[in-house]
């Protein structure tokens, strides 16, 4: 399986089970698998 990296505003198109890792300043700060979603609030 290939590894995409796709950045995104739209959280609803998260699933649970998607790996993300989320960066700022070009510096990985957090990374993990999606648990759950409430794009309404804007949480993973």
């Amino acid at each position: 399986m290939t590894e995409k990296h796709v950045p995104f505003e739209d959280l609803g198109r998260l699933r649970a089970g998607d790996r993300l890792e989320a960066h700022r300043d070009g510096v990985v700060r957090h990374r993990g698998i999606v648990e759950e979603t409430v794009p309404a609030l804007g949480v993973v």
